[in-house]
């Protein structure tokens, strides 16, 4: 997880496991006691389909997890990640059993998380979608471009930048301006990315 404290972990049978990371920095000391110990787990949410995708939010409280039949889960670790921010006081969270979910209309093969943590992008066998899980429109698919797709390919959210540079140059922040949040498709027999505007940050 970015937060650090959290690995997540799928399998061929459709499990999904959340474990526990020591919060530790090189000053402390690792309490192994705690180490592997479950924060959430799925068993049937995936119909024992091959786990093929996973993907944490940016602030590490959520954790999307695709199949190979298209089914995409939502699994909450957010009071683990509050207990933690709190300094681990008091009882320790029961292990998270529930999720949310979606349907995709086929395979995943890579999730995206926005940095705002308000959107949610599939990237499926035959389509991209795109999934609010914030805000009114939580939960109303989108497609991502008209024309379907065949094949295992990726899609990410990346910021629009408006300075083109070379591999070898070095150019200091603050030279580049991030112009629009976008979505970027890969797509078969092409050498660039297409690019999908997003209407703010989110």
């Amino acid at each position: 997880s970015p937060c650090g404290r959290m690995c997540a972990i799928g399998f061929a049978d459709g499990n999904v496991r959340v474990i526990e990371l020591d919060e530790v920095t090189r000053d402390e000391t690792r309490r192994r006691s705690a180490m592997g110990a479950t924060v959430a787990f799925l068993s049937t949410s995936h119909g024992g389909r091959p786990i093929t995708a996973m993907v944490w939010s940016v602030n590490s409280k959520t954790l999307y997890a695709g199949s190979d039949k298209g089914r995409v889960t939502l699994v909450s670790c957010e009071e683990f990640v509050r207990w933690c921010d709190e300094g681990r006081m008091g009882p320790k969270p029961a292990v998270v059993n529930k999720t949310e979910y979606t349907d995709a209309d086929s395979g995943v093969h890579q999730l995206d998380s926005s940095k705002s943590d308000s959107n949610l992008l599939m990237s499926a066998q035959s389509s991209v979608k795109l999934v609010p899980v914030d805000g009114e429109n939580c939960g109303v698919v989108t497609n991502v471009g008209s024309k379907q797709r065949e094949g295992a390919y990726g899609s990410c959210f990346h910021d629009y930048a408006a300075l083109s540079i070379d591999e070898d140059q070095l150019v200091d922040e603050e030279d580049v301006e991030v112009l629009e949040p976008q979505v970027a498709i890969g797509d078969r027999g092409r050498d660039k990315v297409e690019g999908a505007l997003l209407d703010d940050d989110r």
